[in-house]
Parts: structure tokens; C-alpha cells; sequence
């Protein structure tokens, strides 16, 4: 934390809200890139809304303004974690004397969330997801077909259960059938063991250039992207709101693994045994009291599937 001496300097001067983010929250925290990216988003966000304030002349007003237009239209949870980012930068501000006014969360509205159940994907949902991609076989720069990349994104991400933001970085490299130890961008760099099928290392193998780097080989911007998820979903015949997402991937792998073994999911998303968080926030009740499988299901069509050979 600042002494006063360069608090004083700081009050003295003229700063925005995104400025002091630059030059004084994230170099006196600890946090995780992706937190970081967040953190700008939602002070860029508020400052496209407000214009760029100085810190001395923030009040509760302004972020009544805010919220209340919603130019963006967020869900409620996501209106509450960018009020959520800058009001912490802007406490810390205050307790460094950086400002003299702090926000008065008193008066500050109330954003009201009813907290939904989780959902997830079916296993048949997720074929029909992979079957619906394999109509889209051109070619992108990468030298991938977009459907093989689309498939190999469902399964790795069903599999792994990491979060869409560690599955764009997820290499090839660290794909193993035994486990292999990857870093999450979210959880202050806090690794996650992923283990996938070797089935679904040797499609990989098969369809990508040799000096492919990523599972995630797309080459493109992340609009487009999405504007192809949503496409392939429909095509799918599956909803297409905010919670069908790829995030919808690691919940569904999660409800899955919690299915398999109690415990086994909260595993799977690196969460602490017994955490309500699993249970809260990724556990769909319909496939956790549903499926009754030993293991991960396998993804493949029935056909694709090895046989099981009668001994009768």
C-alpha cells in the first residue's frame, strides 16, 4: 500500500478511474490475467457510459445512471460483477486517500438476481452439436476444417471441464490420456489436472498440421466465433441464449462427473471437496440424479464406439 506522502500526490492529480487501475490497483494486487482483462472491461464499460471522470468527482449517482440504463443489457449477475469491479477499485482508491469520497453503497441500487439452477447439456445434445458442425468442412487458414475444430472443441471441452478462456489457450501438447497438469488463467494461475481420451488425442493427431501449437487453432476473432457457436447450435436445434454458451461445456462435464462419483465433478473443475460452488453453480440436478454412468460417458456416435464382444 501507498505511504501517505504518495497518496497525497495521487489526490493531487488528475486521474480516472482507468488510469489509477493502470498505474495503482493492479501493480499493488495479485491477480490472475484473466481478472485483469475483466477488471478493464468493466472500467472501460463505465467510462464509455460516464466519460472519463476523474476519481474526485465519482458519486453514487453516476452508477445509479449506469445500472439503470444498462446500455449493454447484461443479465443481472453479469450487472452485478462489472458494479462489482468498480466498486473495488474504487474502495481502494478511497483507502489510500487517493479520493476523499467513497462510494456510498447505501444508495447504490440494488440489482435484484434469482439465483437460476444450473443446466446442461445432454450427451445426446452434445452429439447433435459435433453432427451439426460437420456441415461446415472448409478449410480456415490454419489448415483445420472448422467442423473437425468444432468437434474437437466439444470433446476437449467436455473432458477437460476447463473454462472456455484456458480452452482457447489449451496446446496440444498438453493433451494426455494419463493427466496432465494445466494452468488456469482465472484462478491466480492455480493448475487443473486434464485428462481426455485417447480417442480424441489421435483425432488431433490425425486432422491437425504438425506444427499446429493449439487445440484451439481458430485464426479469427472471437465475434466470429461466437456468431459460429450460435449458428452450429441452431442448426443443432438447441436454444441459443447467454447460459448456452461454451461455459455450458464445463457444467455439463461437471453435472456429469458428479453423477459418476460424488465428488468426482468438483474434482473434475478443480474445486475443494464439498465446495457449494459446484453444487451451486455448474451441478444440473436433472443429469446428477439422472445419469447413472461409471465414468465420463464417451462421446462418440454409437457406431464410432468400440464393441463389446459377447463371451456367451
Amino acid at each position: 500500500m501507498v505511504g501517505r506522502r504518495e497518496a497525497m500526490t495521487l489526490r493531487g492529480a488528475s486521474m480516472t478511474l482507468q488510469e489509477f487501475l493502470e498505474s495503482t490497483y493492479i501493480p499493488e494486487h495479485q491477480l490472475a490475467p484473466e481478472s485483469i482483462r475483466q477488471l478493464r472491461i468493466a472500467i472501460g464499460h463505465f467510462e464509455q457510459f460516464a466519460g472519463q471522470r476523474d476519481l474526485t468527482t465519482l458519486r453514487h449517482t453516476i452508477l445509479n445512471e449506469w445500472l439503470q440504463a444498462n446500455p449493454r443489457r447484461w443479465s443481472p449477475k453479469t450487472a452485478r460483477n462489472k458494479l462489482g469491479a468498480v466498486l473495488s477499485v474504487w474502495n481502494y482508491a478511497y483507502a489510500i486517500e487517493a479520493t476523499e469520497t467513497a462510494p456510498d453503497t447505501r444508495r447504490i441500487r440494488r440489482i435484484p438476481w434469482h439465483r437460476q439452477s444450473p443446466d446442461a447439456w445432454t450427451i445426446d445434445d452434445l452429439r447433435s452439436i459435433v453432427e451439426a458442425s460437420q456441415a461446415y468442412r472448409r478449410y480456415l487458414p490454419s489448415g483445420i476444417r472448422i467442423c473437425d475444430l468444432f468437434a474437437a472443441f466439444v470433446w476437449v471441452g467436455f473432458y477437460s471441464a476447463l473454462r472456455p478462456q484456458d480452452l482457447f489457450r489449451l496446446r496440444v501438447d498438453q493433451l494426455s490420456d494419463r493427466g496432465e497438469w494445466v494452468e488456469q488463467q482465472k484462478k491466480h494461475r492455480k493448475e487443473l489436472l486434464v485428462q481426455v481420451p485417447a480417442w480424441v488425442i489421435g483425432f488431433l493427431r490425425d486432422r491437425w498440421p504438425p506444427d499446429a501449437l493449439l487445440v484451439w487453432s481458430w485464426g479469427m476473432s472471437s465475434v466470429s466465433f461466437y456468431d459460429w457457436w450460435w449458428k452450429i447450435l441452431g442448426d443443432a436445434g438447441l436454444r441459443t441464449t447467454r447460459r448456452d454458451g461454451p461455459q455450458k461445456l464445463r457444467r455439463t462435464a461437471v453435472s456429469y462427473g458428479e453423477a459418476a462419483k460424488a465428488g468426482y465433478g468438483a474434482m473434475l473443475a478443480g474445486h475443494s471437496p464439498g465446495s457449494r460452488v459446484t453444487w451451486e453453480s455448474y451441478c444440473d440436478p436433472r443429469v446428477v440424479h439422472g445419469a447413472r454412468e461409471i465414468l465420463l460417458p464417451d462421446l462418440r456416435p454409437e457406431t464410432e464406439q468400440p464393441r463389446v464382444l459377447s463371451t456367451g
